[in-house]
């Protein structure tokens, strides 16, 4: 609360003495529209003031898929949902998933149209790469991060890019584990022999 530009509170606040006369008050409130009003003071009397604070914000709620990080103006807000205040402006919102392309939505939060609003994101495409396996002997079982995705010679078109492990097993054999890395568009190989046991 300031008064003639002077600051004296937070409200509730209860001024000095002011001389008569006009003086002009101030509130403001982050989220809010400043409230300003000229007040003309007389001698001995005492005023009690109630003003109401305008909304500048809307309560949004973000949906995104389950384990889909959100974003808002590169600030991280949440996994799946968020719910908060968000002022009168444009945003950049985001929905980013590892090994995935990003989504962005612009949202523009106006509260005197709406106090409340929903956002749904799209979800973030997957980056695939693809997996080439040829260790022998044939029919060995191969794993992708611990999941049984098939037996040698492999090949998967679609692998999620970044760094992966490849296990390889067959009964009488010790098993094989290799670290990978898959780029977009490219073709990981994974090459050798299993050890007889």
């Amino acid at each position: 609360v300031y008064i003639d530009n002077a600051y004296i509170g937070k409200a509730p606040v209860k001024s000095d003495k002011l001389s008569a006369g006009k003086h002009n008050l101030k509130i403001m409130q982050d989220m809010y529209h400043l409230y300003e009003e000229d007040v003309e003071v007389v001698a001995q009397k005492t005023y009690r003031m109630a003003p109401y604070l305008k909304a500048k914000f809307a309560f949004v709620t973000i949906q995104a898929a389950e384990g889909v990080e959100i974003w808002v103006n590169g600030e991280k807000k949440g996994v799946a949902l968020w719910k908060g205040k968000l002022e009168d402006g444009e945003y950049s919102i985001e929905a980013r998933r590892t090994a995935c392309r990003t989504v962005t939505t612009t949202c523009v939060i106006d509260s005197k149209a709406e106090s409340k609003k929903l956002i749904k994101l799209d979800s973030p495409t997957p980056i695939g790469g693809k997996l080439d396996v040829t260790v022998l002997p044939d029919g060995a079982d191969v794993y992708l991060e611990g999941k049984l995705v098939g037996q040698t010679p492999l090949f998967l078109q679609k692998v999620l890019v970044g760094n992966r492990i490849v296990t390889v097993k067959k009964e009488g054999y010790a098993s094989q584990q290799f670290e990978i890395n898959v780029v977009e568009n490219q073709t990981a190989n994974v090459s050798g022999n299993l050890k007889k046991e």
